[in-house]
């Protein structure tokens, strides 16, 4: 019998006890929104990402093999296409940062397992380039750095890097010459080695954090609140999955949106396209379309289908127009990033008012979601979220 069956039964069992598992307002209802994020959003993303992650890994090696005995255009296509296939679908994990992919001490059972995997906005080109160099790229060496260092932030630099490096002038690999020395021929074959390594660690984070949820956490979630369970109350759980919808707030929002269109203090002038994120794969705008949908699923209960989500908890409450606000200001927002037509970068000098438009349109939904869904569902803001009043 499948596994998520038997959790559907075990929880079946728990939600016609009702009132004897945990004395709160909608537990057994809270409990099945929790089971439906765990089953039918959170396991099946990281599932994916896990055998995207493995085919990036995979992928790299081949470029690898044939980059040491000259150029490898073909096997830096199809390593260059992996990785788009495994970012697109890690944007959706993004907004599920909680349980092991959230921070250590932050969320319940977090194991800081989002940031190895993908810290952006954390990165430095420099620290990439200047391991290239040295070739200390271990995966020792990468496990313990910094994350900065690896992950799919740096493995996309590896696959797109030009002959320029990212360091100022002053940095030791290009004052003291070690970049210079290095041929076009070194330093591909590096890339493609260093790719081996941080795809490979990419691969090894997916199939624990994937792991994690299949072999425990997925049923803790959907039984919070129950004896021995790690949540307290269904209700502490539905409001460490609402914080994951933050995301859209702090950094879809503000740092994919605003930062580049010149609407956040990151940017001092008119626009600045070098702050946008995947710059060199062009996969900004696929990226956020991801985000989005994966904070429609939170909202619905699952991907393509509607399913039991906060949604319910919002009808239940007697508020059902709130839900078909959400959904609809969300829907815009959507409509409007993919009416870029294009990575943000490009958008921001050709068409600088409509992604201003598609930020305040996601502003809409993040404006409402931290206001009227708080307020009726009794959620507590998260820290993040607590003072952002913009």
């Amino acid at each position: 019998m499948p596994r998520s069956t038997v959790i559907g039964a075990a929880l079946t069992s728990l939600w016609l006890m009702g009132g004897c598992v945990q004395s709160e307002p909608l537990a057994a209802e809270k409990r099945e929104v929790l089971a439906a994020i765990a089953q039918q959003v959170v396991q099946p993303t990281l599932d994916q990402f896990e055998n995207d992650a493995a085919a990036l890994a995979l992928a790299a090696q081949a470029w690898a093999e044939q980059a040491t005995h000259g150029p490898a255009p073909a096997e830096l296509q199809a390593a260059r296409a992996a990785f788009a296939t495994a970012l697109v679908t890690w944007e959706r994990a993004e907004v599920l940062q909680f349980g092991p992919a959230g921070q250590t001490g932050r969320v319940t059972e977090g194991a800081s397992a989002r940031d190895p995997i993908y810290a952006w906005p954390s990165l430095n080109p420099c620290q990439v380039d200047s391991r290239l160099v040295d070739r200390d790229y271990s995966a020792d060496s990468l496990r313990s750095g910094l994350v900065t260092i690896k992950g799919l932030a740096a493995v996309e630099r590896l696959l797109w890097s030009t002959d320029q490096n990212g360091c100022p002038p002053e940095a030791p690999i290009n004052a003291m010459g070690t970049w210079a020395a290095m041929t076009e021929t070194d330093r591909a074959s590096a890339r493609a080695q260093y790719a081996v390594t941080a795809t490979a660690l990419v691969s090894e984070h997916a199939a624990q954090l994937a792991a994690k949820w299949r072999d425990a956490f997925a049923e803790k979630l959907a039984q919070a609140g129950t004896p021995g369970n790690p949540f307290p109350t269904a209700h502490a759980a539905l409001n460490e999955v609402f914080a994951g919808l933050f995301y859209l707030d702090g950094v879809a929002k503000d740092k994919k949106l605003g930062a580049p269109s010149g609407l956040t203090p990151d940017c001092t002038a008119a626009s600045c396209p070098a702050l946008v994120e995947a710059p060199a794969s062009g996969l900004s705008q696929r990226a956020l379309l991801e985000n989005l949908d994966a904070a429609r699923a939170l909202l619905g209960g699952g991907f393509g289908s509607e399913g039991a989500g906060f949604d319910r908890l919002v009808k239940l409450r007697g508020a059902p127009q709130l839900g078909t606000d959400l959904f609809a200001k969300l829907a815009a927002a959507r409509a409007s990033v993919a009416a870029l037509d294009g990575p943000i970068d490009a958008a921001v000098v050709s068409k600088l008012d409509a992604v201003h438009t598609a930020y305040f349109d996601l502003k809409a939904f993040t404006d409402l979601m931290k206001s009227q869904l708080v307020t009726t569902l009794a959620l507590k803001l998260p820290e993040q979220g607590a003072g952002d009043n913009d």
